[in-house]
């Protein structure tokens, strides 16, 4: 870890390396992460480790949590970092001891700027001239003494010396009470204040399970066409399987309840939901058998990029480019219903109540009466009872005729162009032309084999285009068309 650099660049940096070598097949244990990441850390983090390494099991300890420790104690050092430079200067003058302070007590009433005692510099008190014991500092008291002169009657003061210096030795520490650190840089609070920092993260994270708080009333029921909106739900999720369009089986998880109950989930998929903007779909929804209502999670919308924003009764839904998507009404008990028409995928059973007809495809067109025989012999396992039908199988007929050969005779050619023209017109098409034309017409030049293709929206229009063509080809070839 570099010695400019935060705790989160370097987790990413970390994180970053981790995944990669999970994607060249290497497993990677969070365990040998964290102990890595203690190792690398700079000496700023060298009472935070210890704390770790001694109060906590590391096998257990996720990377997470290690991340939130050392981000806290982050922030307490840029706290400290901050501290004004009034305070700074009081604790420097302190330390150093280069003027020594002590509190007098003098005769009589007075201001006493030398003695023992505690006070401020120049405020009144009670006091005698005599020897200076103790100098307050930042959370320390330094132990010490020094001969002064009390001036005027009995008070109390702070005044300084010029000669000695104090070490830090002589420094007492408010928290634990030893010698040799001030409050400040006391290594006990601050090991005290990450375990208290580390065990309200843990209660808070808790493995980053889902959670899912609601409360509703009665009058929705378990209508399947409602989708709650709920910013206490982590993930969106539904109880209808019927909805999903893909679902991952795969996919084992559990989510938290309210009451502490857990819900487990049995998958993830998308579902599809029609809007005033068409159809959306909505990926990495759980489904949860046992949820009777829909939730769809605020800060999983967030994150695919849709912005929520509450008015005064209304919840509105927008997409990333800031088209709406939705408008959800508040209800009394303060929820809000998102009614939505989901597309249900069905699918229609069909059967076939005539046997014989589907063993006689099956069969590749086999004659009934061989199919009967072989039914009545049992010659084959499952094959129902089949009966003659006196029905024509176009399939059949059409497979069993015979054709007759062309005549043989003697094949005419053109000798010159236009001499002999061949026409041909297919359609209609089933799929018009990008001009909306069914139809295209051809004309072939027996003697050159030159090709002309015209395109017909209506059969209607085949003299028409003839006579164009005729027109088209004497003019061009200087040759009259004979037929």
């Amino acid at each position: 870890m570099k010695e400019s650099e935060s705790v989160e660049e370097y987790f990413n940096r970390i994180i970053t390396i981790v995944n990669q070598l999970k994607l060249n097949g290497e497993l990677v244990e969070d365990k040998r992460v964290i102990e890595k990441i203690l190792r690398s850390l700079t000496r700023k983090f060298e009472a935070t480790v210890v704390a770790i390494e001694e109060a906590k099991n590391i096998e257990q300890m996720s990377i997470e949590g290690l991340l939130g420790s050392l981000q806290s104690h982050e922030l307490r050092m840029k706290q400290y970092d901050s501290t004004p430079l009034e305070e700074a200067f009081q604790t420097q003058v302190a330390l150093r001891g280069n003027f020594k302070g002590g509190c007098g007590r003098g005769f009589g009433r007075g201001r006493g700027y030398f003695g023992r005692g505690r006070g401020s510099y120049g405020t009144r008190g009670r006091g005698r001239a005599g020897r200076g014991e103790s100098i307050q500092s930042d959370g320390g008291e330094v132990q010490g003494g020094t001969h002064g002169d009390g001036e005027g009657a009995r008070g109390r003061g702070h005044g300084f010396r010029g000669r000695g210096r104090s070490n830090l030795a002589n420094i007492k520490c408010h928290f634990c009470k030893r010698y040799g650190h001030t409050y400040r840089y006391c290594w006990k609070r601050q090991e005290s204040e990450e375990a208290n920092a580390d065990l309200v993260q843990e209660k808070e994270v808790e493995k980053s399970e889902d959670t899912m708080f609601l409360t509703h009333n009665k009058e929705y029921g378990d209508s399947g066409d409602v989708c709650f909106i709920d910013s206490g739900c982590s993930n969106h999720m539904t109880g209808n399987i019927r909805l999903f369009v893909t679902l991952d089986n795969s996919i084992q998880s559990e989510v938290r309840t309210r009451d502490d109950n857990k819900l487990f989930v049995e998958g993830k998929g998308d579902i599809l939901v029609q809007t005033r903007k068409g159809e959306k779909k909505i990926s990495d929804v759980f489904y949860v058998p046992n949820l009777k209502h829909n939730l769809l999670s605020i800060g999983q919308l967030n994150q695919k990029g849709y912005v929520l924003t509450f008015s005064f009764d209304t919840c509105t839904i927008k997409d990333k480019h800031g088209f709406l998507i939705a408008k959800v009404k508040v209800t009394p008990n303060k929820m809000y219903p998102m009614k939505m028409i989901c597309s249900l995928n069905g699918c229609l059973k069909t059967s076939i109540e005539n046997h014989s007809r589907l063993w006689h495809c099956r069969f590749g067109h086999l004659s009934y009466k061989t199919l009967s025989y072989m039914s009545q012999k049992n010659i084959v396992d499952g094959l129902p009872h089949i009966e003659v039908e006196d029905k024509i199988c176009e399939a059949c007929v059409a497979g069993k005729q015979s054709r007759a050969p062309f005549s043989v005779g003697k094949s005419w050619r053109a000798l010159k162009p236009l001499e002999l023209i061949h026409s041909d017109l297919c359609g209609p098409m089933h799929t018009t032309s990008i001009g909306g034309n069914y139809y295209f017409l051809t004309f072939i030049d027996d003697y050159s084999r030159k090709v002309w293709v015209y395109f017909l929206k209506e059969k209607s229009q085949i003299f028409e285009y003839s006579n164009i063509f005729k027109a088209l080809v004497e003019k061009e070839s200087g040759h009259l068309l004979r037929c």
